[in-house]
């Protein structure tokens, strides 16, 4: 570089620290010395995208990681890979862009891990990918456009996660998929016009999934008895009439919903969080059954769309002002019998004032309080039989004015 200062006037040193700014042209040839460990390190550059993972194998243009314990997707793979397999690990998260460096791969296998979190942008840019594994995992919802730009895709494994729901436009991109599974998963509805894509599809896997057979659903009984490449046997589990129905054989005057028992399916293709039934409970339409569940508090995360709340036969001694109420414009009924309530809050029912019927029978209330069923003033029927009522307050049903 002295004698070809034009070439790289501003190259710098940055390091030891007493050199650091100094033009590289002008350090003398006595100061370019090594001392200690530096004098060991290797002066050729490795390529980083050429490592393999220390306990996988590559060959071939194929990374073999199955069964190594991994907890993480593994960096810096050999660019030119065209299949990764990462089945029977630990890994519990695909973080964004985890394979997007790998533009020629075809085949990704994430089965059999801990799985329950997907960025959206994981698999981005992967135009040819032929099939993606993710089976047995612990997959509750995948997030917006995870499938986007997968234009080659003919193979999709999402059996045995825990599927709640499918945005309707999640496989939009889709149209060379000829196999998707989606048996043994918790889908209780698929919105209309979700495999309208899949113009390639040859089978469908939906069996094992808990579905509400109501007026929503009667599309996927026309498109199956239209295309009969459901292989697996999906069968109707809800409501009662309808349960254990093969869905392509049910006749389409039998899929109906009554008043706002749609509300739950109606909103499947936007996959609000409102649709997760809590924990241990039982949700059928828009009855969500807590009952028989030793519960002590009222469950949290109930569903906005609930009109019969049914918390029977539990150990609920005292009925906090927690607001729940609130948070349900629907609520038509609540059943609190058969509990150990013995005290309700004032405030317990605020936010209540669409709610019809409370049943209250056989628990352990020994006076009613003023203002205890304070916001329930469309109330019309309220049962408190087989209590150990002695006392009752001049202002305890002030403002019950529809019974």
């Amino acid at each position: 570089l002295r004698a070809r200062r034009g070439m790289a006037p501003f190259t710098q040193c940055m390091s030891p620290a007493h050199m650091r700014g100094l033009n590289v042209p002008d350090v003398l040839k006595k100061d370019f010395i090594c001392n200690g460990p530096a004098e060991t390190e290797s002066r050729t550059c490795v390529t980083q995208v050429t490592v393999c993972p220390p306990s996988c194998s590559c060959n071939n243009n194929i990374v073999d990681c199955r069964r190594k314990g991994l907890a993480e997707i593994p960096a810096n793979l050999p660019e030119g890979i065209v299949e990764i397999r990462l089945e029977q690990n630990q890994i519990k998260s695909v973080p964004a862009g985890a394979f997007t460096a790998y533009k020629k791969l075809k085949r990704i296998d994430l089965s059999k891990n801990q799985i329950s979190d997907i960025a959206a942008d994981a698999f981005s840019g992967l135009r040819s990918l032929t099939s993606l594994v993710l089976y047995g995992n612990k997959i509750t919802e995948l997030p917006k456009g995870i499938f986007d730009g997968l234009v080659s895709l003919q193979l999709l494994l999402l059996n045995a996660n825990k599927i709640n729901c499918l945005r309707v436009n999640a496989f939009q991109d889709l149209q060379n998929l000829n196999l998707l599974s989606l048996y043994d998963n918790k889908m209780q509805t698929i919105s209309k016009g979700l495999f309208t894509p899949l113009r390639s599809i040859k089978t469908l896997h939906l069996a094992q999934n808990p579905f509400m057979c109501d007026c929503h659903l009667k599309w996927l009984a026309d498109y199956l008895f239209d295309n009969p490449i459901e292989t697996s046997g999906a069968r109707c589990s809800h409501p009662r009439r309808l349960a254990n129905k093969r869905i392509s054989q049910v006749k389409g005057k039998k899929f109906r919903c009554t008043g706002q028992e749609d509300y739950r399916s109606r909103l499947s293709g936007e996959c609000f969080q409102d649709l997760v039934c809590p924990e241990k409970c039982r949700c059928e339409g828009t009855v969500v059954d807590c009952s028989n569940l030793k519960l002590t508090r009222l469950p949290p995360h109930i569903p906005e769309h609930t009109t019969d709340l049914r918390l029977n036969d539990n150990e609920i001694a005292i009925l906090e002002a927690t607001g729940t109420f609130k948070k349900l414009p629907n609520l038509r009924k609540i059943n609190l019998s058969n509990n150990k309530l013995r005290d309700v809050r004032e405030g317990a029912f605020d936010g209540a004032s669409g709610v019809l019927e409370l049943l209250l029978t056989v628990n352990k209330l020994t006076g009613l309080q003023g203002r205890m069923f304070k916001g329930l003033s469309g109330l019309k029927t309220l049962m408190l039989r087989s209590n150990q009522i002695s006392c009752i307050d001049n202002s305890t049903f002030t403002g019950l004015s529809s019974g």
